[in-house]
């Protein structure tokens, strides 16, 4: 059985587009192949930056002969249809087809014999259309052809391998036909390579210098950066992303370690490693005892140049040199400028045709972090100062380099400039968390600005009703959200959403001319949309957040958070799981009545005289007891609430379930027992809806 072996080789792939486009050229060769009755083993992918690899193990010689059923018209068609289905089968008459039976009549019905294929022929036929619609996140034309891909292709290699022969595949794209042969480095060995084996194939670009693999590539530069490093006792930190990252823009990987001078060590770490990393793609290098930043870096070459990579680690200095230098300008001007004094600057900034200038979104993050600061116990003062110079970093021109560095930026001039440090750490941790794994803001200065950073974000789109629709999320509100449900959660904050919502449109309202409807309904629905998500991330299913949810009308998100870590944990319980299954019993025989006509299970008034049962006694007595507790001093989630109200049910319903019969035939008896029944279900309510969870 032959091995298939494809390579595309083009010009420089995106890094980001490699592994993607690995997956998606083995899974639509692989399907049409399956589907043309080929089988295989063991496929594997390799990419670089200029190649996608597929590999196929024991591709099927030839696909099995099999019989294709052709379905016709009915027996009682028209003659022109049943001339067009003979037709387009080369058939002469209906004597050569099977009469199929079914529930919609008699249908004619031919099987064709489909002859085995070799394998070659199979794969020369699906290859260019699967190449001509490879569904590139971006691509090109060049040339006087029309195949579009990510950057100009130049060269297909396309191979069946077997045992006493290889065999080259049959097809063309705008007349480049496949190969048997590839190239090897694009600047150290850029010659053609005809390749027979699998083997041979590793093995010849690695002598022209070209490793497909990216995880060797990997390993590669960890390797001889751990070298470089050890001797001059220097660390890296981990850094996966850019690690892949530059291992795509390669073929063959070798390490470099760069300087710059040092006076560009007093601009603050974070500028300097955006500097290298985003802009350049270098690994910043900390000293291993003290972790201090240096200025050295390390820069992952495509080349094995002779001059052991002198001239390469020149050019990349000076490259990074003039992009420090203009850091060290900008740090000295902004330094000029009192982050104060630039706060008017916003006003010259639209934050949004409809919601005004980024000034009035100062003012109202300002306004709604000042009555949050109230609920979480923060310096009012602090908060004030922190808020109005939130945004002052967006006028100053690092930020303008670096836009990465909004708030980061912020905190350093804050600092130089004599604020407080806790204002100066709100002033980055506002815009906290960007991501599902980033930090929390600490302090609660740092909170209450965040949230109503978010907040407003929220009830500003909302306002105008510009919401997220489907994939589309263009403000990222859904990232706004998810911000203010971990902020909630995770720190343990207890506020009223609903007040703080309601005031935040008032805000709005006041501070641009717009008139605002009332959106609090719908942004709390959205709030629990990614409340939900939050909580089934964490293994809560659907059904324990639902029934808490329902249950109540929602304004602490925290306080519901812990409700559904509790009631989570109870209906897992023995107790618990006796519980659900007897109120269930309660909900089945109410909702089974409720489904007739003109009937509604009410709680209305329970008439003791009707009783027939000590039972029905006994559950009453147990409703009437619990019914006079407040169950709103059970706060955060006390577990008492299902030990002291909600287990008492459960004897009581059972054995109630156990000797009484609900649909007797007095209308009076059994309309006592339904009430009895819907004032237990109304009470339960109040605390989880227990008719969506199932066991």
């Amino acid at each position: 059985m032959p091995d298939l072996l494809i390579e595309l080789l083009s010009e420089e792939i995106p890094a980001r587009m490699q592994a993607p486009a690995a997956d998606n050229l083995l899974k639509l060769v692989s399907n049409k192949i399956k589907e043309n009755g080929l089988s295989f083993d063991s496929p594997h992918t390799y990419y670089s930056a200029r190649r996608l690899v597929l590999i196929l193990r024991n591709v099927d010689a030839f696909s099995k002969e099999t019989l294709e059923e052709k379905l016709g018209p009915r027996t009682d068609a028209p003659e022109t249809a049943i001339k067009g289905f003979l037709d387009s089968n080369n058939l002469s008459t209906v004597d050569q087809c099977e009469i199929k039976s079914g529930t919609k009549g008699s249908r004619y019905s031919f099987h064709r014999k489909i002859p085995k294929r070799d394998a070659d022929k199979i794969i020369s036929q699906i290859m260019p259309d699967i190449i001509q619609n490879f569904p590139w996140p971006k691509s090109m034309k060049w040339g006087n052809g029309d195949l579009r891909w990510v950057r100009p292709l130049k060269n297909i290699l396309g191979i069946l391998i077997f045992k006493d022969r290889t065999t080259i595949l049959d097809f063309k794209i705008d007349n480049m036909k496949a190969t048997n042969t590839t190239f090897g480095h694009r600047f150290m060995a850029n010659n053609s390579i005809e390749i027979h084996t699998i083997d041979q194939y590793h093995k010849s670009l690695k002598s022209s210098y070209v490793d497909v693999d990216i995880i060797e590539r990997k390993n590669k530069i960890n390797k001889q950066a751990s070298l470089i490093m050890a001797d001059r006792n220097l660390i890296i930190h981990e850094d996966e992303t850019l690690l892949n990252e530059v291992a795509g823009l390669v073929e063959w990987p070798v390490v470099l370690l760069g300087s710059f001078d040092v006076k560009f060590l007093m601009l603050p770490e974070e500028v300097l490693i955006t500097s290298m990393r985003n802009h350049q793609k270098y690994f910043s290098v900390f000293d291993k005892k003290t972790n201090e930043m240096t200025n050295n870096f390390l820069v992952v070459s495509n080349i094995d140049s002779q001059d052991l990579g002198k001239s390469i680690i020149n050019g990349n200095q000076r490259v990074l040199s003039a992009r420090l230098y203009d850091a060290l300008y900008f740090w000295e001007e902004d330094l000029s400028t009192k982050l104060e004094n630039r706060v008017q600057g916003l006003q010259e900034v639209v934050f949004h045709e409809k919601l005004g200038t980024l000034y009035n979104r100062v003012i109202r993050i300002k306004n709604i972090s000042m009555l949050i600061a109230g609920f979480v116990g923060a310096n009012v003062e602090l908060v004030s100062r922190a808020a109005y110079l939130s945004k002052a970093d967006l006028q100053t021109g690092m930020v303008s380099e670096f836009p990465e560095l909004q708030g980061t930026i912020g905190r350093y001039y804050a600092i130089e400039q004599g604020e407080d440090s806790i204002v100066a750490d709100a002033i980055r941790e506002h815009y906290l968390p960007v991501g599902s794994g980033d930090l929390l803001p600490i302090s609660s200065v740092s909170i209450s600005i965040a949230l109503a950073e978010k907040i407003d974000m929220l009830v500003s789109f909302w306002t105008i009703n510009e919401k997220p629709t489907g994939s589309k999320d263009p403000f990222a509100l859904r990232r706004s959200a998810n911000g203010i449900i971990r902020i909630i959660i995770e720190s343990q904050i207890e506020v009223p959403i609903r007040q703080i919502i309601n005031k935040s449109q008032d805000i709005l309202s006041d501070e641009i001319d717009i008139n605002c409807n009332d959106i609090c309904a719908d942004l709390i629905d959205f709030l629990l949309d990614r409340l939900r998500t939050y909580m089934r991330e964490y293994g809560i299913g659907k059904e324990v957040i639902d029934a808490t949810i329902n249950a109540q009308e929602v304004d602490d998100l925290y306080l519901l958070s812990e409700k559904i870590k509790l009631l989570n944990n109870f209906i897992k319980s023995i107790e618990g799981i006796d519980f659900v299954k007897a109120i269930k019993r309660v909900h089945n025989i109410l909702q089974a009545e409720e489904r007739k006509n003109d009937y509604s299970a009410s709680d209305s008034i329970i008439n003791e005289s009707f009783f027939e049962f000590n039972e029905e006694k006994e559950l009453y007595n147990v409703l009437t007891k619990l019914s006079h507790i407040d169950i709103s001093v059970y706060k955060k989630g006390d577990k008492k609430i299902y030990e002291d109200l909600l287990l008492a049910f459960t004897k009581p319903i059972n054995n109630f379930f156990d000797s009484v019969i609900v649909n007797v035939d007095k209308k009076e008896t059994k309309d006592n027992r339904l009430k009895l029944l819907a004032g237990i279900r109304s009470f339960t309510q109040k605390i989880a809806d227990f008719s969506v969870i199932d066991f």
